[in-house]
């Protein structure tokens, strides 16, 4: 499924040729999936639009498809449907090394280079490679 499917069906005219929503739209967990989220570059700022970090920012209102219908938005951007949530501390809990089990997260500061700058299979093996750095930077 594309954004611009689910712009089309919400009622987004994407008729003009400067529309900027045939990108796929990626799976972002089971909480909202009826919702749209847009990680973006800083450079648009919409209704509902939250800082990340200095490089991204999250969009989930309809005014950034709107914008990227008509060819503008923000420079870069990626959409997903849903997200991911972890309740009473659950993310501390999976995130402590201290723990002796055979599953643990990796993590790595999120950039524009990473969301971005890789498509697929590739973004996969750069961020794991970002997170082994990290992590090891954090050794000395």
């Amino acid at each position: 499924m594309t954004l611009q499917d689910v712009s089309e069906n919400i009622g987004i005219d994407v008729s003009d040729p400067r529309s900027r929503l045939d990108v796929p739209l990626y799976y972002g967990g089971l909480h909202g999936s009826h919702r749209v989220q847009v990680i973006h570059t800083p450079d648009w700022k919409g209704l509902t639009t939250v800082p990340i970090n200095k490089d991204l920012s999250i969009t989930n209102d309809l005014s950034i498809l709107a914008a990227l219908s008509l060819g503008e938005g923000p420079s870069k951007f990626r959409a997903c449907a849903g997200y991911v949530t972890w309740e009473d501390r659950t993310l501390d809990y999976q995130l402590d090394n201290s723990r002796n089990e055979n599953h643990r997260w990796e993590i790595a500061p999120a950039t524009a280079d990473i969301t971005f700058g890789y498509e697929e299979e590739e973004q996969w093996r750069q961020s794991l490679f970002r997170a082994a750095h990290f992590t090891t930077a954090q050794w000395f």
